[in-house]
Formats: C-alpha cells, sequence, structure tokens
C-alpha cells in the first residue's frame, strides 16, 4: 500500500479533495457530496467536507483551513457577496465552483 503521507511530501499536494457548501444537511448538497466521495473514493482520494452555514465572515477562514491541508482540489458554493476567497500568496487548486439549487 502507498504511503499517502510520502505522496503529499512528494507532490506538495494531498491525494485529496475539499467541500465547502452552506449546509451538508441540505438534500441537494447531500447528493452532490455523496457523488463526489464516491468518485474520489474509486480514484483513491479523500474528501474533506466542512459547512459554510449562511455567514460569509466563516467562508474564508474555512477555504483557508481547506488550502493549507494542500488540497488537490476544492469544489465549493460561495455564501459570501462577491468576495475573492482564494487567500493571497496561496496559488488556488484546480477548481469548480457552483451557485448551488435555486432558492425560493
Amino acid at each position: 500500500m502507498p504511503n499517502s503521507l510520502a505522496r503529499t511530501f512528494r507532490s506538495g499536494r494531498d491525494a485529496a479533495v475539499g467541500i465547502a457548501v452552506p449546509d451538508v444537511a441540505d438534500p441537494f448538497f447531500a447528493v452532490v457530496i455523496h457523488a463526489i466521495e464516491r468518485i474520489a473514493r474509486e480514484r483513491g482520494a479523500a474528501v474533506f467536507v466542512t459547512s459554510l452555514g449562511d455567514d460569509g465572515q466563516y467562508e474564508q477562514p474555512a477555504v483557508e483551513a481547506l488550502l493549507g491541508r494542500q488540497v488537490a482540489g476544492l469544489i465549493t458554493t460561495p455564501v459570501a457577496a462577491a468576495r475573492p476567497i482564494w487567500p493571497r500568496g496561496n496559488p488556488a487548486p484546480r477548481s469548480c465552483s457552483s451557485t448551488g439549487p435555486p432558492r425560493n
């Protein structure tokens, strides 16, 4: 079995994907997270998930925490209005951003 810590040191990135969504209990996001976890597991990658809530002040620290784990990718649904979420000087991983389900 390959040592994931050694692989992380060699590549500078973890074999993991970060997911940041407003609420993991939301049925839409629960389905999305489940699908991402299934695909990641098939590819030998771990998944780190965090709930951002409705308050944009928690978004930046949550994204920075995931990026601090050196994730290979970050999938996020921004909750703060028109504010960059990438910390200065920290290169963003390959990423995908979703607007999420329509709000009623």
